[in-house]
């Protein structure tokens, strides 16, 4: 049970390969951020017991199925981590759509007031005009940036082993935190 009841605080939506230790890593890069986004959150809203679920536990003899799309479609918010992987997976794009066909207005437009409850992770470049909805109408969070030495080229944040990355990594993290903060605020005064 997380900050507000019966359901996940946060639900990530990612690709495995986004998941995979480089390196000296002591952990995927997915795992990581998750691990980072508790504590934060954790400070943030000043409470000890806060909800984020990705499947990393499901076994090989699991439904996953019923499993993940009961979760997403009971969790406050979702972050999709936004990659080539991502946009190869059919799985990923299930979750968007199970979450989205619950949370958003029945128009599908939210307004200032309503922000939305996805949270666009990008954690490499993809082809906006690729992404479904309501992806490309959320400005996002960006965990790369342009690599100066090879135009073209992007140099992810990967804070576990580069030390260059780490201000960046965080100040993301942080922004990320804060916006899903508020989201959950919001959400359990409505309740």
């Amino acid at each position: 049970m997380g900050y507000l009841s019966n359901a996940d605080d946060v639900f990530i939506s990612y690709a495995r390969i986004d998941d995979q230790p480089h390196m000296d890593e002591e952990k995927g890069w997915v795992a990581y951020l998750q691990a980072e986004l508790e504590k934060l959150i954790t400070e943030l809203l000043g409470v000890k017991n806060i909800s984020i679920w990705r499947d990393p536990a499901l076994k090989g003899n699991d439904y996953y199925e019923p499993e993940i799309l009961a979760r997403v479609a009971r969790a406050a918010t979702l972050i999709s981590i936004i990659s080539p992987g991502f946009s190869h997976s059919d799985w990923c794009l299930k979750e968007l759509k199970k979450f989205a066909d619950v949370t958003e207005t029945p128009s599908g437009d939210q307004t200032e007031e309503e922000p939305s409850r996805i949270f666009k992770v990008e954690k490499l470049p993809v082809d906006r005009s690729s992404l479904p909805d309501p992806l490309p109408r959320i400005s996002g969070y960006r965990f790369y940036k342009p690599n100066p030495e090879h135009p073209g080229h992007v140099y992810q944040f990967r804070p576990q082993i580069g030390k260059r990355d780490k201000e960046d990594y965080w100040q993301r993290c942080n922004d990320l935190a804060h916006d899903i903060v508020a989201v959950l605020k919001e959400l359990a005064e409505k309740a």
